[in-house]
């Protein structure tokens, strides 16, 4: 059984930078639940029209990491001892400054097919469609099920900004990951994606 996070907070948002960036991790999590090691496997902006954001990505990557880490995770359990167990995770963070389209994001790098043991991971992204009513600020974190073909099968919510859930859940749904690897096979595992919103 996959970590889940059971505590999450706001992420930062960096005061520059393209319209819309992503960012993904993969994360250590520990016994006690904390985030001990963080790797970062893509991040990447873009522009209003899809294509990549050409400038540098200050603050995303550290405001993504600095996030996790006050985040809690109920641990791993391991299927042979039943008991918790440290355990990789995967971790996305999709960071909007305007009023989104839906529009698609630049296909993101995954790892290589041969890793043995791998949590999912995103390889195309979409942004939330903003409600024209909503003032809505925050962060909305999902955690998902990634069946064996990379297809999404369910969506909870772990941390709410209630005008942006239902925006957040429909462009999720849209995402398309490569799945989780157990000894080189694919398998059914969870991930965590946060949608963070600051409008202009």
């Amino acid at each position: 059984m996959a970590p889940t996070p059971v505590e999450a907070t706001d992420a930062s948002f960096p005061t520059i930078g393209p319209l819309v960036s992503v960012v993904s991790l993969l994360a250590t999590v520990d016994l006690d639940g904390h985030i001990s090691e963080t790797q970062v496997v893509d991040s990447i902006g873009s522009t209003s029209h899809g294509e990549r954001y050409q400038g540098t990505l200050i603050g995303y990557v550290e405001d993504s990491i600095a996030a996790v880490k006050r985040w809690r995770f109920s641990p791993a359990i391991d299927s042979s001892s039943l008991k918790p167990t440290r355990s990789l995770t995967s971790i996305s963070f999709l960071y909007d400054r305007v009023f989104g389209t839906g529009t698609i994001l630049p296909i993101m790098r995954t790892r290589p097919q041969s890793f043995n043991d791998m949590p999912p991971l995103p390889s195309k992204v979409w942004r939330a469609d903003y409600p024209v009513n909503s003032i809505g600020i925050g962060t909305v974190v999902l955690k998902l099920r990634i069946e064996v073909s990379g297809s999404i099968s369910d969506v909870e919510v772990i941390k709410s900004v209630p005008s942006l859930d239902e925006p957040s859940i429909n462009a999720v749904r849209k995402w398309q990951f490569q799945p989780a690897r157990h000894d080189g096979k694919p398998v059914g595992s969870t991930t965590v994606v946060a949608f963070v919103f600051l409008p202009l």
